[in-house]
């Protein structure tokens, strides 16, 4: 995932990590990622919860410097989204700490 990530590419989200969590883990490298806006992390919210529901682990790196974490700070998701820092990145993990 790379460049800026809004409401227009959040349906196209929500259906490939449907998709994916039917047969698999989800680990996306999101470190190229500018900027998200709510959508996106709703979706990632969804998605996360979605995971832990059929067993599967779901795992989202961001930048820890940049836009993506900080608006999921403003908004108070970093618990939802299961925001954890590890050495240099910001992982969202589907996994329950």
């Amino acid at each position: 995932m790379t460049g800026s990530l809004k409401l227009p590419q959040a349906e196209r989200l929500a259906d490939q990590l449907c998709r994916a969590l039917d047969d698999r883990d989800i680990e996306i490298d999101a470190t190229a990622v500018d900027e998200v806006d709510a959508s996106i992390l709703q979706v990632l919210v969804a998605a996360r919860r979605e995971a832990s529901a059929k067993g599967r682990s779901f795992e989202v790196s961001f930048d820890p410097e940049g836009a993506p974490q900080q608006l999921a700070a403003q908004l108070y998701l970093t618990a939802a989204l299961g925001m954890t820092a590890r050495a240099g990145s910001s992982n969202f993990q589907g996994d329950e700490q």
